[in-house]
């Protein structure tokens, strides 16, 4: 049966209706939804969570952002290599020869770097501890360590000098571990898992430079940008969704000896601070400690061969910037564009 004209203007009229309808509709929904956000100092750097949730809900946010500080401050208490009361400072002080009970935190974060010792042959290492204490980035040390001083030093690391059972650990060198390479993505994981238990569908996490996004941003993804390692402002900028952003860069902490840069991310097969043009590394994928301990072991291996390492990593890709402000990515890092 054909529709007179009057028939047909009826219908077009009633899917403009519908159309205002629906836009109406999804309008206050977005209304609705107010941002929460707080920051809390802890590892040494700022942690700003920001959360986007209805306005009869924005009581409550303040309420679980809290919980995620006092998360992160009770596992600071574990994983703090500079706080001489840390369950990892009493685990460096007496494992040496002497099995340490671990508690599940300690003991499954370094299960994990040790697993991760392996895969990506050694480049992440979190034995270093002794090698990094002699060159004193932090402290803003002057000169250069002697060959011996770093001989010696590497003498006292090692993963394979930790041994790990049942719950105990084992030092079969007086190794010093470190965990600054892997503790803020591990935590990022653990206030992800918390988020999503309280019912959490759209966060932003930015945890001294590790970003973790829940949600999609009405599908178009949350802004991320990278900064430029030689500038203020940013060298790229990412579109992410549901997924962790790590970077790690030699202008974090830094020296500068005679001219030179040296930076804090060292190279166990050398003893110095890796020195490959490598300036910044940024790893993008769901797990935060897996993204943490790529960024790291990549920048350590270099460009050439961490652009092939990568493909290893599946679900995980990774952006290069060098010395000279070049950009080189990973085949699949465009998705983030």
């Amino acid at each position: 049966m054909r529709c007179t004209e009057h028939e047909k203007w009826l219908i077009c009229m009633l899917c403009v209706f519908a159309f205002l309808a629906v836009a109406m509709l999804l309008d206050r929904g977005k209304s609705d939804t107010v941002k929460v956000s707080d920051e809390h100092m802890c590892f040494d750097t700022t942690l700003n969570i920001t959360l986007y949730v209805k306005k009869d809900e924005e009581k409550n946010a303040k309420k679980i952002i809290k919980k995620c500080f006092d998360k992160v401050d009770s596992l600071e208490h574990v994983f703090s290599a500079t706080n001489d009361a840390s369950e990892l400072s009493m685990m460096n002080a007496t494992a040496y020869k002497n099995r340490f009970k671990a508690s599940d935190e300690l003991y499954n974060i370094i299960m994990l770097a040790k697993e991760y010792d392996m895969k990506t042959n050694h480049a992440f290492d979190i034995s270093l501890g002794r090698l990094s204490d002699l060159w004193d980035i932090k402290g803003g040390r002057t000169t250069l360590p002697s060959n011996k001083e770093i001989k010696a030093a590497l003498e006292k690391t090692g993963m394979y000098n930790i041994e790990c059972s049942m719950g105990y650990v084992l030092y079969h060198e007086d190794i010093k571990v470190d965990l600054g390479a892997i503790a803020k993505g591990y935590t990022t994981d653990c206030l992800k898992t918390l988020l999503l238990e309280e019912g959490i569908k759209e966060a932003v996490v930015n945890f001294g430079g590790n970003v973790l996004v829940i949600g999609d941003k009405d599908g178009n993804g949350y802004n991320i940008g990278i900064k430029d390692p030689r500038g203020d402002g940013v060298k790229a900028s990412l579109k992410v969704k549901d997924a962790c952003v790590v970077t790690s860069g030699d202008y974090e902490r830094y020296v500068m000896i005679n001219g030179k840069r040296y930076h804090h991310i060292m190279d166990n097969t050398t003893g110095y601070p890796s020195d490959n043009l490598v300036t910044s590394v940024t790893v993008v994928g769901e797990n935060g400690a897996i993204c943490d301990i790529l960024s790291t072991a990549l920048f350590v291996i270099g460009k050439d061969e961490g652009l092939k390492y990568i493909k290893n990593f599946e679900g995980y890709e990774v952006l290069y910037i060098i010395d000279d402000g070049g950009m080189f990515e990973s085949e699949g890092f465009s998705k983030y564009r």
